[in-house]
């Protein structure tokens, strides 16, 4: 699931959402256009990960949608939001020419034991 990036398109709208704010977010994003977009989700089932037949499909998924999102004038993508411990995505992601340049991390703590 890849979308608009929102953010480049509601940065001035402080928080606010109202008539004048609606109108210029649906002319951003219908005629000016936002240049970034944010792949929100990429997944292969559980059962078909690991399998060396299926290997390919990420980098499939990823250069489609990079052809689609060039085509409609983006020019910047996040493909972000992976575990920096997801080897297999990231590794994928590094292969495209994409850069890793955030980390996600993700804590846990036993809360009254």
């Amino acid at each position: 699931m890849c979308l608009p990036n929102l953010n480049e398109v509601i940065f001035d709208f402080k928080g606010k959402l109202n008539p004048v704010t609606i109108a210029k977010l649906i002319w951003r994003l219908k005629i000016r256009r936002p240049k970034w977009a944010r792949l929100m989700l990429l997944g292969i089932r559980t059962d078909l990960r690991g399998k060396k037949r299926y290997a390919p499909l990420e980098m499939a998924m990823i250069a489609e949608l990079t052809r689609r999102g060039l085509k409609q004038g983006y020019e910047w993508a996040e493909l972000g939001w992976t575990l920096e411990d997801n080897r297999l995505i990231n590794a994928g992601i590094r292969s495209m020419g994409a850069e890793i340049y955030k980390r996600y991390r993700l804590f846990e703590k036993r809360i009254g034991v």
